[in-house]
């Protein structure tokens, strides 16, 4: 059986592969327009951090069926982090928040931007 992989190792491959698909869609998002650029910010910030609990769960319960590790597998657990991302830039919308982590939330900063 394989060693198994350290919390950190995890937390750096999910890390590379969030920062690997947001680089992506950023280029995306500026090749439409430069003006988007105050989104591409947001897209950024708004995935930037976090325990990366949600990918761990994910990763480990696998490991815990039996599977090996692989990169779809750490692929499919950096996903997690991106529908965390969206429910709670949703929250903060539907509860009007405007601070989050000290930093203003996602509608709050594209508000100040383009008003």
């Amino acid at each position: 059986m394989p060693e198994p992989l350290e919390q950190a190792t995890l937390r750096a491959r999910v890390e590379q592969e969030l920062e690997r698909f947001v680089a992506v869609e950023v280029e995306a998002l500026l090749s439409v327009d430069e003006d988007l650029a105050p989104l591409a910010d947001v897209l950024r910030a708004v995935t930037a951090r976090g325990k990366r609990l949600r990918s761990a769960f994910c990763y480990w319960g696998w490991r815990a069926a039996g599977q090996p590790d692989s990169d779809a597998l750490v692929r499919a657990a950096a996903s997690m982090e991106l529908v965390h991302a969206a429910a709670v830039v949703h929250d903060d919308l539907i509860d009007d928040s405007s601070l989050r982590h000290g930093r203003p939330t996602a509608h709050v900063a594209l508000r100040e931007v383009f008003a």
